[in-house]
């Protein structure tokens, strides 16, 4: 099982973050969107719960939520 860092695209037109990790049986090899990785295929629960998470921008401070699949992205954590 790999383990993933997660991390979201904000309005402020950067990627930030999440501050959390996942790991996941069948992720990317890659950094890939929750979307593009899952795209034709249910995507795991664990993920789904990520759309209820908020990140907080580090250049505005503002809360936000990301609930577009294809903004969120898993980055592999190296061993």
């Amino acid at each position: 099982m790999a383990r993933y860092e997660i991390f979201v695209f904000c309005d402020c037109g950067d990627v930030h973050p999440m501050g959390m990790s996942v790991e996941l049986n069948d992720g990317p090899v890659d950094k890939q969107s929750v979307g593009d990785t899952y795209k034709g295929k249910e995507i795991p629960p664990e993920l789904l719960e990520l759309h209820n998470n908020s990140v907080v921008c580090p250049k505005t401070g503002k809360l936000f939520y990301q609930r577009d699949d294809f903004l969120i992205f898993l980055v592999p954590i190296a061993d």
